[in-house]
């Protein structure tokens, strides 16, 4: 029988029309699109016209996808929030390390401008280190001695991301704790008993 003759209904516009009318598919059934040529020739217009128009940041010369971004800037968005945000450099960390960090001399905390952990501390992966301050002072100040494995921070502003050299040394954990509490910090952190004398007026 001729394909002409016999019909089908088109799954987009819903109306009945010969087999001719639509394109081949392999996983269909009837071995024939749901959707008309009619239909996807519209469809296709409006995908074209909407790719046509340029991506909403000035100075992209590519076309918009998605929420009138190209798919670089969308990715962004989705990702970071900011259609113009990126992530961090490959070897903008280390580079910060040994241009800023180690010939820094000033007495001021110096912030570490990269990812930072949820406590605030510095978070940078470097030979098995995971962060920036424990980079910067084993390449200032040497390897630690034994059971002195701890960064200690003079100014008490590790959770701040300080990673001024001038303020890190190793020291052990029971030394760094004492200076914590000497800076008003990790007394009771996990509880939220005090003692008479530790309440403040």
């Amino acid at each position: 029988m001729n394909n002409a003759l016999q019909m089908k209904v088109c799954s987009k516009c819903n109306i009945s029309k010969p087999l001719d009318r639509f394109g081949a598919h392999k996983r269909t059934q009837d071995r024939l699109n749901y959707h008309c040529k009619d239909c996807i020739n519209a469809q296709s217009k409006i995908y074209k016209s909407r790719a046509s128009k340029p991506c909403r940041i000035e100075g992209c010369t590519k076309f918009a996808t998605g929420h009138g971004y190209c798919s670089k800037h969308y990715s962004r968005l989705l990702r970071n929030g900011s259609p113009v945000g990126g992530g961090t450099m490959i070897g903008a960390p280390m580079e910060f390390i040994k241009t800023v960090a180690l010939p820094y001399t000033g007495d001021d905390c110096l912030e570490w401008p990269f990812a930072r952990l949820k406590n605030g501390y510095t978070s940078f992966k470097y030979n098995g280190e995971v962060m920036a301050h424990r980079v910067v002072c084993k390449m200032a100040h040497g390897y630690p001695k034994v059971g002195m494995n701890v960064v200690a921070h003079s100014c008490g502003n590790g959770h701040l991301g300080c990673v001024n050299p001038r303020h890190l040394r190793w020291a052990t954990q029971k030394e760094n704790m004492q200076e914590m509490v000497m800076h008003g910090r990790a007394r009771n952190q996990f509880t939220s008993v005090f003692k008479a004398t530790e309440v403040k007026p």
